[in-house]
């Protein structure tokens, strides 16, 4: 297994509470932590105050809404493009039930309701759009080398 120091870890939820105090402890004891949240100046002044805490570089924030299967697949896909790896994915956003007096349901961006997308759906999904795009980058350059491939074997056939 490796070390801690080695890994890279997003927490999702990270600006507050649990997800906040583990991304915490994740940097403090060496490793790369990317946190997510829904607000972009809140988790950029926590991201701030656990690297001042802890003094380790290696955060990065990333602001998406999990309640949009969109965001998810776009939150992946922007990880992947900069980040070579991800040893560790902690699904911790969640929202709770809401005010008692609240008669309308709330809608995910996707028509889902609300809690449900975040906190059912988003863990299953994002999992999911990490393998998908990390392998769809594996298999277009596994194609482009077969490409190069034939290519140059039709050419010397050809010539």
């Amino acid at each position: 297994m490796k070390a801690i120091a080695d890994q890279t870890i997003l927490v999702t939820g990270s600006t507050d509470g649990i997800g906040k105090q583990t991304a915490h402890d994740l940097a403090n004891m060496g490793a790369t932590v990317l946190l997510h949240g829904r607000n972009q100046a809140q988790g950029e002044s926590v991201l701030e105050e656990i690297r001042s805490a802890t003094g380790n570089d290696n955060l990065h924030y990333y602001r998406a809404d999990l309640s949009s299967l969109a965001e998810i697949h776009d939150l992946a896909e922007v990880i992947q493009a900069k980040h070579n790896k991800l040893d560790g994915l902690i699904n911790n956003a969640g929202i709770g039930a809401g005010k008692r007096t609240d008669t309308a349901r709330a809608l995910s961006h996707d028509g889902y309701e609300l809690r449900f997308a975040v906190n059912y759906l988003a863990p299953f999904y994002s999992p999911i759009c990490f393998c998908l795009v990390c392998i769809t980058k594996r298999l277009l350059a596994l194609l482009m080398l077969l490409l190069s491939v034939k290519a140059r074997s039709t050419l010397k056939m050809s010539c």
